[in-house]
């Protein structure tokens, strides 16, 4: 969760509005931040879009923190090149400006933080996200980027806005922050990453419009509904393949089944979502919080479709979870096998057990589910 951030501090009074699904928020602070959080784009390499679920997370928590002032910028699903972000910004005068971007968008960032700099000189200026916190020193060697928020972002950010509000330049003992102190880049120890999911808000949905995600690619060309959402059930993967990324660690955290189908009531009630895409590393890891999230769908006759591109982790997929989710929706699965070479899975660490994808997915097939592989080609040795 990661992103750019400006903040104007000025007083502003104004009824708070929560989080969807999130505790009771209060306002703490004298002053209001106002803040903007972008989801940069490389227009030219990016053709699938999905809701930018990272700010939505880190706007749902700031509010919790009693932050109200918030809005998003999906340059992605706008397709805005720098210039018109900036523009939008300009109309909007945040105080904080936070910039979220993978490593492939990490020029987009850099773009639009020294347009906003020329443009908006007093904006407070923060990158996160997963480029920015796996390279802190490099995304602060630019000089119109002020903090990085490294990792899961939630708290860490709201703790940045509680400190602009109140006037805070000293950032010492800010977990998971990284700063500048008399020219020199600090980075403050890391922090925990959040133990109780259930114990945070929903992400904010109703920051963004819902309607223009519903004509553009997403992650595939093949959907059966355009009104469809994005969703994490869990966090993290337990696995050490060498090839993976280490954005959430490796601690497996998950969402209760009820937490989860409390989110989808929102979506399906409030903003008629049809379909839903969950984009966990790997939701099948706790089999049977997915027959339960499986068997709510089910009971409460929702009639959605289900797709799961991230992948399934096929030798732990039971065909008892398979016919539920099929019942509650699924037509389209993933498995993440990578390789069918033993050696190469042992290359990999992967170690998966190949006979096992083998008959799971000839049961998926079975289904009439379309299920799809993920193969890595060329992998090294």
């Amino acid at each position: 969760m990661f992103w750019n951030l400006w903040v104007r501090v000025e007083s502003r009074s104004q009824n708070l509005h929560l989080a969807e699904g999130s505790p009771v928020a209060w306002s703490r602070h004298s002053t209001m931040v106002r803040t903007a959080l972008v989801q940069t784009y490389h227009r030219y390499t990016q053709f699938t879009h999905v809701h930018p679920l990272g700010i939505m997370m880190i706007a749902a928590q700031a509010r919790v923190s009693g932050h109200a002032d918030l809005h998003i910028l999906d340059m992605k699903v706008e397709d805005w090149d720098p210039e018109r972000c900036v523009e939008e910004l300009v109309k909007l005068r945040p105080d904080v400006i936070g910039l979220s971007a993978m490593t492939y968008e990490a020029g987009c960032l850099h773009a639009v933080a020294k347009l906003v700099r020329e443009r908006l000189p007093q904006a407070r200026i923060v990158a996160g996200g997963p480029h920015p916190s796996v390279a802190a020193d490099d995304v602060l060697a630019d000089p119109s980027v002020e903090f990085v928020v490294r990792g899961e972002g939630e708290f860490t950010f709201a703790e940045l806005l509680d400190g602009i509000a109140a006037g805070r330049t000293d950032w010492s003992g800010c977990l998971g922050l990284s700063w500048r102190k008399d020219g020199a880049i600090v980075h403050e120890p890391d922090r925990a990453a959040p133990a109780d999911l259930d114990a945070l808000p929903f992400p904010a949905w109703d920051l963004i419009d819902h309607a223009k995600y519903h004509t553009v690619p997403r992650g595939g060309v093949i959907y059966a509904h355009k009104e469809f959402a994005t969703m994490f059930s869990s966090r993290a993967c337990p696995w050490r393949c060498t090839y993976c990324h280490n954005s959430y660690g490796k601690t497996f955290r998950d969402r209760s089944a009820e937490h989860v189908l409390a989110e989808i009531e929102l979506l399906v009630t409030k903003y008629g979502v049809k379909e839903l895409v969950f984009m966990d590393d790997i939701f099948n890891f706790k089999p049977e919080r997915a027959k339960a999230i499986a068997r709510g769908i089910l009971a409460r006759g929702y009639k959605l479709a289900l797709t799961f591109p991230n992948g399934f982790r096929g030798d732990i997929l039971d065909e008892e979870l398979v016919v539920l989710l099929k019942q509650a929706g699924m037509y389209r699965c993933m498995v993440a096998v990578e390789s069918a070479s033993p050696r190469i899975q042992k290359v990999m660490k992967k170690n998966l057990k190949i006979e096992k994808v083998e008959r799971i997915v000839d049961f998926i097939a079975k289904q009439g589910v379309m299920v799809h592989g993920a193969f890595m080609l060329g992998f090294p040795s």
